[in-house]
């Protein structure tokens, strides 16, 4: 018998043994199944999300001016805000985006709240003090092996409703377009 013979024959042994382990153990074909299709459906949200394209413009070149790195309070050109307010700020929204699911109206309020008064430079400093924490297909902030990493305009682009969006054009025109 030659090689690629041997070869065949154990295929057909080992696919045999195989169709009598799926029909001889039904659950445990049935739990496998199961398991790849969450697997799958997991897997697709996560590319869902990773394709995510926002109708939000984010400009990290915005403002920022002359700012002095060791003066952190510093106010950059045309903010409102110095860059510890910012980093305080961005804080608050990652906090609020902490939960499962869709953003609601508790995490809106706060997102409201922080960007009330501001304009679009005071925006870009608080994207860039929100940096690029990694999404959960959940909807969550996740570990950075898991989620797809966003940054604040993705992440509100994903979380707000409609309505949500809405009121953020009001607020900001020149961000939420």
């Amino acid at each position: 018998m030659s090689e690629k013979e041997t070869i065949a024959t154990k295929a057909k042994k080992a696919l045999a043994n195989t169709g009598k382990a799926i029909t001889g153990n039904p659950m445990t074909t049935m739990y496998v199944g199961i398991g790849l299709l969450a697997f799958a459906a997991l897997y697709f949200s996560y590319d869902a999300i990773k394709n995510v394209t926002s109708g939000i413009g984010d400009d990290p070149n915005a403002g920022g001016g002359n700012v002095d790195p060791n003066n952190a309070n510093q106010v950059p050109l045309g903010a409102t805000i110095t860059n510890t307010q910012a980093q305080t700020g961005a804080a608050t929204i990652r906090t609020a985006f902490r939960s499962i699911g869709q953003m609601n109206n508790d995490e809106f309020d706060i997102l409201k709240n922080v960007l009330r008064g501001k304009n679009a430079v005071d925006y870009a400093l608080y994207s860039k003090a929100f940096g690029e924490p990694s999404r959960s297909p959940t909807g969550n902030e996740a570990p950075w092996y898991i989620g797809e990493k966003m940054n604040l305009s993705q992440w509100i682009s994903v979380e707000a409703k409609d309505w949500q969006k809405a009121q953020l054009r009001q607020m900001l025109p020149k961000v939420f377009k």
